[in-house]
Order: structure tokens, then C-alpha cells, then sequence
């Protein structure tokens, strides 16, 4: 067994048609056979066989992993913010609704003074003052209720509905958040080969792009006609000795 030197498969020379690599060698008789992950294109088979492939794979595209830094807004990630929007209206709308129907509804008109008679008062008051119906709504937000409780029907059915609404929210951020701490999430620097290709040079998030410098992959994007490919190609070229890697270590 001996170990190909430059880790090349093979390629034809434009000029002289002259393999390289291990198929050169076992064109050449220097090798009886070559063992290694080699692609099996059409170009190759009509110089040597190949034996039943043993692994079928595409192209795939390899890219380091992005690193994350914490945010301080990080527990606002498990919803959206046309979510959080809707929520913070939700809020605004109902203490509005709450101090406007307690104001309206007669029953909410209470006598702070029990021992005195009502007729003896000048004016009854309404707990639900417009900081009280912020409080009383901000306390169900966060499930720890006030001191205040409706009286009138209209409020209380008011209240109720809020509860509910608060019930499902917050359930849904209490599951969500616990996914987002125990599930790691992948950030897509890109969706697809499309966007790759058509990135702007000077965007501060270019992904720069190549392929092993000899492989079959190279072969695929200089043999092309697709346009996007074609492009993809005149890219790597005009940065070959920076994005064109010798082996599958580098």
C-alpha cells in the first residue's frame, strides 16, 4: 500500500488529458487499484472502473457553527415581537376597559365608611381608579392577583376573560421558554445555495465559499453551464488560493 502524496483522486489536464492524482497512477499501472472516498463521475468512468459504490452523498455545504453571545433581552426570544406588541396592547386596552365599566357600572360606587349611611356621604368612590385598573391587571399578568376585586357583573366577566387570555399566554412562554433553554437553535446563516451565491461582496456577514482544490466538487462548478454555478465558479477562481483547500483536513 502506498499513500498518495498530495491526497489528490485525479484530474485530466485541459492540455494533454494526462490524469493526475490516484487515477494518473492506475492509468499509468503505477497502482493496481486506488482505495479512497473518490466521486465517481462521467469523465472518470470512461478511463477506469469503479466497483459498486459503497455511499451515496450530494454536495453539502460545511460551515462553521455560529457562536451565540447572551443577550439581555434573551427571555423575550420564545415570542415574537409582533407577539409581544399584541400582548402590551392586550394590557393597555384592557386597564382602559376595566377603569371606563367600573366607572359606568353603579355596583363598582361603594361606602368607603360602613358605620355611616350612604345618604350622609357627599360622594361613594370606585376602587378601580385608572392606577388601580393598571394594578389589577398588571397582577394577573403575573399571577399574583391584588387587593382589589370587581364587584359588578360587567367587571368581573371583564376579569374573567382576562384570566383566561393571561392563562393561555403565559403557559405558552412557560413552555417556550423552557425549549429554548434545553433545545440548542440553529442559526441559518443562509436557506440555500441561491442565497449563497448571490451574496454582496461588502454585506458584513459575507460567508466566504470553496471547495477541496482537485475533487470532484471543483470539477462539478467548472464543468457547469448553470448560470448560478457559472457564478458560484468565477468566484472560487478569483479566490483560489484562499477558498480552495488541498484536503479534507484543511
Amino acid at each position: 500500500f502506498r499513500e498518495q502524496e498530495d491526497g489528490s483522486s485525479g484530474n485530466p489536464d485541459n492540455v494533454t488529458g494526462k490524469w493526475s492524482g490516484m487515477i494518473g497512477k492506475v492509468i499509468s499501472g503505477e497502482a493496481d487499484l486506488a482505495i479512497a472516498d473518490i466521486t465517481i463521475t462521467r469523465e472518470r468512468e470512461q478511463d477506469v472502473d469503479f466497483t459498486m459504490p459503497y455511499m451515496n452523498l450530494g454536495i453539502s455545504i460545511l460551515y462553521k457553527k455560529p457562536q451565540k453571545s447572551p443577550s439581555l433581552f434573551s427571555f423575550m426570544s420564545p415570542f415574537s415581537t409582533s407577539v409581544w406588541q399584541s400582548v402590551l396592547a392586550a394590557y393597555v386596552g384592557v386597564s382602559l376597559l376595566m377603569y371606563v365599566i367600573a366607572r359606568i357600572s353603579p355596583k363598582e360606587w361603594t361606602n368607603p365608611y360602613p358605620c355611616i349611611d350612604e345618604s350622609e356621604l357627599e360622594e361613594l368612590e370606585n376602587q378601580f381608579s385608572l392606577n388601580n385598573s393598571f394594578w389589577f391587571v398588571t397582577g394577573s399578568i403575573m399571577q399574583q392577583g391584588s387587593e382589589l376585586a370587581p364587584i359588578s357583573t360587567s367587571t368581573r366577566m371583564l376579569a374573567s376573560v382576562w384570566w383566561f387570555f393571561i392563562l393561555i399566554i403565559v403557559s405558552s412562554y412557560t413552555a417556550n421558554l423552557a425549549a429554548f433553554l434545553t433545545i440548542e437553535q440553529n442559526e441559518e446563516i443562509f436557506s440555500d445555495v441561491t442565497e449563497l451565491a448571490n451574496q454582496r461582496a461588502d454585506a458584513p456577514n459575507f460567508v466566504k465559499y470553496g471547495a477541496k482544490a482537485g475533487g470532484a466538487t471543483e470539477g462539478f462548478f467548472k464543468a457547469s453551464n448553470h448560470t448560478m454555478y457559472q457564478k458560484m465558479w468565477h468566484y472560487m477562481q478569483e479566490n483560489y488560493d484562499d477558498v480552495m483547500m488541498k484536503s479534507n483536513k484543511d
